[in-house]
């Protein structure tokens, strides 16, 4: 919680509405725990993400943020997501192609903050957001939230396009389409969740002892990519 806070840029206020802690503000994560709490999903996104085995760890800083609850609860029903620069998602995918990068050239993003876009994924049509700015003006936005404003935020895309790549699998045809449309390199995003899910190989080469002795404790996601 105090990493969390300290590491937010946005002062601990909602994430998308901008309203300080005053209201109903929770500490939510970005990619769900119980997501990973069936099958081999954690062993499959260490080793594909180039991790150590039992390094990550999801209430890492870089996997919470500050939201309120009403729209923590649409945000986990995946009724809405965000979606990291094109620039940024690039980075996951080979030069020229669809291809994810392999966890041997699994990209680590330096960054502290990075930028994202609020995407209505669905069942959005009757919400409204009401944001306010700094100077404590509110601004109401309603479906299709094309004005939106972007996002900052310390969150890590890797979370963020887990999140957003599930979303993508709960929408009918015509949404997916509408939204590629818009967005046109999040086809690529099944891809990349299949490839990160992938099962993991047989033989696994063993990890570096010396590499290993070094850590004292889990490895935090935040210091690694």
């Amino acid at each position: 919680m105090k990493r969390a806070q300290d590491t937010d840029p946005n002062m601990q206020r909602c994430l998308i509405e901008n309203c300080s802690t005053s209201m109903a503000i929770q500490l939510g994560h970005v990619y769900d725990r119980e997501e990973t709490a069936h099958g081999h999903g954690m062993d499959s996104l260490e080793w594909n993400w180039g991790l150590i085995k039992g390094s990550l760890h999801l209430d890492t800083r870089r996997n919470v943020f500050f939201v309120g609850t009403s729209l923590y609860e649409l945000y986990k029903r995946h009724n809405w997501s965000l979606v990291p620069e094109e620039m940024v998602v690039s980075q996951f995918f080979y030069e020229g192609g669809t291809r994810p990068r392999k966890r041997r050239d699994f990209p680590k993003l330096q960054s502290q903050t990075f930028k994202y876009t609020f995407l209505p994924i669905k069942n959005m049509e009757d919400v409204y957001i009401s944001r306010q700015s700094e100077d404590n003006t509110v601004t109401i936005h309603e479906y299709p939230f094309s004005g939106f404003p972007t996002i900052t935020s310390h969150i890590h895309p890797v979370f963020v396009l887990l999140h957003l790549s599930e979303s993508l699998w709960c929408v009918n045809t015509e949404s997916y389409n509408a939204i590629v449309k818009q967005y046109p390199w999040l086809h690529k995003m099944r891809e990349l969740h299949t490839s990160w899910f992938a099962e993991l190989p047989q033989c696994r080469p063993k990890p570096d002892i010396r590499a290993l002795a070094s850590i004292t404790k889990p490895l935090d996601i935040a210091s690694y990519f």
